[in-house]
């Protein structure tokens, strides 16, 4: 595929070191990643929009210190729609108002989807280069995991695809904003369920929690942040 080979290319031209990544020898492992001498947040700040992954990064935090987990998806959806709505930086967001709430099949749709039919399951609201992008970063992905690639090759693989959405010209500037706020919450993501979560999983689960975080970035940041937030601790 074209694109998957620019973004080949890409890894191979840069050097490329992300405040906050963590060491090259921690590894982005078959089962799941797992992390040594972990620190930080993988930060991007060439991405505008990085501070959504932030914000995402905040809320599954305070998610991982309550005692008590809800015990079905409504209470989940009630659960981490709470925590936004105390959460200062998700309240400040300038699109807060444009917040839909999550229903039950909203987030059920991103369930048990494989791999291979990613692209089917993006919204129509992209174009073929914006679902093209997004599929050759879900092919790197699998196959640094397969390989046991360092997390360090996986946070390089986002964002080349990064650099790619910022200047792709074939790409409208609202799928260009959602894009960059989709790239940022899975670089989080990916980083803190290695880091805090540790759980086995396969390629399964991110596939749903990704195209969740893509098809809510068209919408608003807030229906991005909770519908991704939602689906990934949902599939956990």
């Amino acid at each position: 595929m074209k694109v998957f080979a620019s973004i080949t290319l890409v890894l191979l031209l840069a050097s490329c070191s992300p405040d906050g990544i963590a060491p090259a020898q921690q590894q982005f492992s078959v089962s799941g990643l797992s992390y040594k001498n972990g620190a930080g947040l993988p930060a991007n700040p060439s991405n505008p929009e990085d501070f959504i992954g932030t914000l995402y990064s905040e809320l599954l935090q305070e998610y991982e210190l309550l005692n008590t987990k809800p015990a079905t998806l409504p209470l989940l959806i009630q659960q981490c729609e709470t925590l936004a709505w105390i959460n200062a930086d998700f309240l400040a967001l300038d699109d807060f108002s444009a917040y839909d709430p999550i229903s039950v099949s909203d987030v059920q749709v991103y369930q048990n989807i494989d791999a291979a039919d990613l692209r089917s399951h993006l919204s129509f609201g992209y174009s073929t280069a914006g679902k093209d992008l997004y599929v050759a970063l879900a092919d790197e992905l699998t196959v640094l995991k397969a390989s046991d690639g360092t997390y360090q090759e996986a946070c390089q693989a986002i964002m080349a695809t990064e650099a790619l959405i910022i200047t792709a010209p074939n790409l409208t500037a609202t799928e260009r904003h959602a894009m960059l706020m989709a790239t940022s919450i899975m670089r989080n993501a990916v980083y803190n369920n290695g880091r805090k979560r540790k759980r086995d999983r396969d390629w399964e689960w991110m596939t749903g929690h990704y195209a969740a975080a893509a098809n809510g970035a068209l919408e608003s940041s807030p229906q991005a942040l909770l519908l991704s937030f939602v689906t990934d601790i949902y599939d956990n």
